[in-house]
């Protein structure tokens, strides 16, 4: 049995539920190295979390600015808006999960 699995069998036999999978990182950067690696790591999350059955992966949408979770002037943009769409469908797309969701914590500068 490999890692992954054990953990999960450890929370099956405590009767405990994995509620989530963390893939905090900034998908819509403006840096296209800081954002690709967001993208792998938000798909490499989102099917873990489809592996072990959590109820979701889970980030932010991610920021426009120089800071991976802070405000800047372009975050509520259409653009913005559109890209934020594009990237949590590719994500979607690339993974197809089907016991888990994917998942946008709300924040106070940035869609959603």
């Amino acid at each position: 049995m490999d890692l992954k699995q054990a953990y999960v069998k450890a929370a099956q036999d405590a009767n405990l539920i994995i509620g989530e999978v963390g893939a905090w990182s900034n998908p819509i950067s403006k840096n296209e190295k800081e954002r690709e690696e967001a993208f792998q790591k938000n798909i490499e999350g989102l099917a873990l979390a489809d592996e072990v059955g959590a109820n979701c992966c889970v980030n932010i949408a991610g920021s426009r600015g120089d800071s991976w979770a802070g405000p800047h002037r372009d975050n509520l943009s259409e653009k913005t808006f559109d890209l934020i769409v594009e990237t949590v469908r590719k994500i979607i797309d690339e993974v197809q999960p089907r016991r888990t969701f994917y998942t946008l914590e709300t924040m106070p500068f940035t869609f959603p």
